[in-house]
């Protein structure tokens, strides 16, 4: 899953921050890290407000 995603444009993988885990970086920023068989996505929120999906979880930090 991460090779393929290692073909986007300026994506670098490396440690995650938060698991420390395989992660996938842009520009300094951790956009994607792994849970087992799930992956955890960072979007912007205006993404996030138009998608209509229930496996789309928002944090209550304002930060994301």
């Amino acid at each position: 899953m991460l090779e393929r995603l290692l073909e986007l444009p300026a994506a670098e993988a490396a440690p995650s921050r938060l698991t420390g885990g395989p992660a996938l970086w842009v520009e300094g920023r951790e956009f994607l890290h792994l849970h087992g068989d799930e992956a955890e996505i960072r979007l912007t929120r205006k993404l996030i407000s138009q998608l209509d999906d229930p496996r789309v979880t928002r944090r209550t930090r304002t930060s994301d």
